[in-house]
């Protein structure tokens, strides 16, 4: 188990925690209220973060009039809950309409069962503005806040534009689907901005990491590299957190009901040989119709196990105002009454059909009972049935069949794998699953078993609180313009080094940019400076450029400095004419060329645009192309490319108008750490400065970040201390250092 308690992010500022709903179930009696703890995955992820003395949790807690509210208020607030008032109207076209006609289908991949209206999104939008404004008369400066799910989705840029000091996460409890999908909801930028607003955006799976981050990159035109997005000024990271379950809660029920005695034991109508599960919200997202025609199926070509087999399906009602829902039911219902028709006899029920919700030892006993549990949704975003299933079979036995659509089955590699829509596939599971020897599914169950007890709902809180905590380290949250006050100071800092180190990105940072490559020429008065700062003894100069090493030698020829070119490959050190390899490049040819394909099938499209092949890297430049369109292709491009290069040692990166392809090693901060430990740099009393205009940069300015005098050439940036606007300022800056360091 994991403390959750440990890592907290700041001690002395409180979590916010806010999600649709407040953890606990409001009722209203004569004269006040009745309140009653809530059940489920998300409150028993995040029940030991709120219980810490300065954790707050905001939520909506029922509709009430004015004063109602006030004593609701006031009657919660000793336990740190604080309600949002919203409207019921307003209430219902947010939550049933937006979020449950809207958002849910769509995002679990039912585009034919989505209806937006207007009016709905209006309502969405003022209960968003709801949360909001009770989340900022609580929060203060420097507060953390964590957003749950999707019916909160324009929350954290609201939270962000009014109070820019909160450092804000979300977390995305269903599935994110691919952009194809995502972009036919109308507003669907709105929902991208709104999520953006956070510095750590959750997911549960990686292919829902790259649904949003493809999503953000061609909707919105974003920039990204891995797990980052960076979206105006601000740099957004992205990760996948799957959800674990309360293994301690699940432990504690098992033990207490294996003291019961006979008479006291739960369901003993379940005494059949064989016991399939299946435990449900009642939504059409979780295939339960498919799952009841596969067990027909089993029964039918399987005739030995009529009898001797039985399905428990457990409906939890689930917003029975939505016709469809009803609906669903009475297809459910009606499958139920065919087969029990079909199969049944004297004494034998084939399928035990529950329409209600029960309390967690029952569900527990539940899980016991049965050999094998039935886990096959059409989609959902993770699924916990699987996973509290394995937590209750202490006895290491026991079988999961769990549907591939399924969040979970992304972890959960030793189930057994169905397509859900395949009736017959899931017909020859049951059976594989029912005659599968013990030493195999005590095998399988085991290496659930351990990774479920390691990573429970603890260890997901715990581990997102931890990359909360990461987003803010080596970051500065917003570059200082360096002006002439600033700049004194940094030269004063230069005075007292003992040594002092420039590292020096070319094109935008001492090169102006040019339409094309060849055309960026460095000025000569820039050349002179760095010919000048060979007669500093203790400075020493490195040029960190992507640019292959024929350019580096036709612009930068006898310079006193080191030069490494294409991005940490190639170093030509000071005063040496040969160059060698800064790091170990691996041959990759053949990917090489499937890469340049592609380059090419974009300048065929994509007028204006050409390829620059360097010996280690691929370069697609479209400076002179129409700017729209050109970026709009470069985005589909690098979606191409990120499922191309998935497993391999290269990786794309978006730079300034080129999509560039390296080897993932070829790293400017790489680069930037091995010449500083060659040189022996001693931290506390040498100095160095990186200088850069491009996300490529951004690696330079995390070396060190105690005593790195980060530069960023343009606009503000992320990660650098300081900001100059033009390569212009650049030179005026190392003409300063020069003449600081001749007198």
């Amino acid at each position: 188990m994991h403390d959750t308690n440990s890592p907290n992010p700041e001690e002395k500022h409180p979590i916010i925690i806010v999600s649709n709903r407040l953890p606990i179930t409001v009722k209203t009696t004569d004269g006040g209220f009745h309140i009653q703890r809530s059940a489920g995955g998300l409150v028993a992820g995040l029940r030991g973060i709120h219980e810490r003395s300065l954790t707050w949790w905001v939520g909506h807690g029922g509709v009430f009039d004015a004063e109602g509210y006030a004593k609701l208020k006031a009657k919660l607030e000793p336990d740190r809950l604080l309600p949002v008032p919203i409207e019921r109207e307003t209430y219902e076209g947010y939550y049933q309409g937006m979020a449950n006609n809207a958002i849910w289908p769509l995002f679990h991949y039912f585009p034919a069962s989505m209806h937006y209206q207007v009016q709905d999104w209006r309502a969405y939008t003022q209960a968003n503005r709801a949360f909001a404004d009770t989340i900022l008369e609580l929060a203060k400066p420097g507060d953390w806040v964590w957003v749950q799910d999707y019916q909160l989705m324009l929350v954290p840029a609201m939270l962000r534009e009014a109070a820019p000091d909160l450092r804000i996460a979300y977390f995305h409890h269903i599935p994110f689907p691919s952009s194809e999908i995502f972009r036919t909801l109308p507003n669907r930028d709105l929902l991208l901005k709104g999520l953006l607003g956070a510095d750590l955006i959750g997911f549960h799976t990686y292919d829902y990491v790259r649904h949003f981050v493809s999503s953000a990159v061609r909707l919105l035109g974003c920039d990204s590299y891995m797990d980052e997005v960076n979206h105006g000024d601000r740099l957004i990271k992205i990760g996948a957190f799957p959800l674990g379950v309360d293994v301690a809660s699940i432990v504690d029920t098992c033990k207490e009901l294996d003291t019961l005695a006979p008479e006291q034991e739960l369901f003993p109508e379940l005494d059949a040989e064989l016991v399939m599960l299946g435990i449900d919200r009642l939504d059409y997202t979780k295939g339960i119709p498919e799952r009841l025609e596969a067990f027909g199926s089993f029964l039918r070509h399987n005739p030995e196990y009529v009898g001797k087999a039985v399905l428990v399906q457990l409906c939890v009602p689930s917003r029975q105002k939505i016709p469809s829902y009803g609906d669903l039911r009475a297809r459910v219902e009606r499958l139920v009454g065919q087969l029990n028709g079909e199969f049944g006899r004297p004494g034998y029920t084939p399928i035990h059909y529950m329409y209600r919700s029960l309390g967690h030892r029952e569900v527990i006993a539940l899980y016991r009972k049965a050999q094998i549990a039935l886990v096959t949704p059409l989609r959902d975003g993770l699924n916990l049935v699987c996973k509290e299933f394995v937590a209750a079979h202490d006895d290491e036995d026991g079988v999961v069949v769990l549907s591939e659509l399924a969040g979970a089955a992304a972890e959960m590699g030793e189930a057994l794998s169905v397509n859900p829509y395949d009736v017959e596939e899931m017909a020859a599971t049951l059976l594989r699953a029912a005659v599968m020897p013990r030493e195999e599914r005590r095998h399988r169950m085991r290496g659930l078993r351990k990774r479920i007890v390691a990573f429970d709902n603890d260890s997901w809180c715990s581990t997102f609180m931890e990359s909360w905590r990461k987003c803010y380290e080596n970051r500065v949250e917003r570059s200082v313009k360096l002006v002439e006050s600033m700049r004194e100071e940094v030269l004063g800092q230069l005075d007292r080094a003992g040594r002092i180190f420039v590292f020096l990105d070319n094109d935008g940072t001492i090169t102006p940019i040019a339409k094309r490559p060849e055309l960026a020429i460095p000025p000569n008065h820039v050349l002179d400076i760095l010919r000048q700062f060979g007669q500093f003894g203790r400075l020493h100069v490195t040029l960190v450029t992507g640019r292959p090493k024929e350019y580096c030698e036709q612009y930068f020829p006898s310079l006193p400095i080191n030069i490494v070119s294409e991005h940490g490959i190639f170093i030509q050190s000071r005063g040496e004419v040969d160059w060698e390899y800064l790091i170990d490049v691996e041959d990759h040819s053949d990917t090489k060329d499937e890469v340049r394909h592609l380059f090419e099938m974009f300048t065929r499209f994509v007028p204006g645009s050409h390829i620059e092949e360097k010996q280690a890297c691929l370069v697609l430049h479209y400076r002179q192309a129409e700017p729209l369109f050109a970026e709009s292709q470069a985005k589909v491009l690098i979606e191409s490319l990120q499922q191309l290069l998935g497993k391999t040692a290269l990786s794309v990166f978006h730079g300034k108008k080129t999509v560039e392809v390296r080897p993932i090693v070829a790293d400017k901060g790489q680069a930037t750490e091995t010449i500083l430990d060659r040189h022996g740099f001693q931290q506390g009393t040498d100095v160095f400065l990186t200088l850069g205009d491009d996300t490529t940069d951004e690696s330079m300015y995390k070396v060190f970040p105690d005593h790195n005098l980060s530069i960023h050439v343009g606009k503000p940036n992320t990660y650098a201390r300081y900001y100059l606007e033009s390569p212009t300022d650049t030179a005026s800056f190392l003409a300063q250092i020069r003449d600081r360091l001749s007198h």
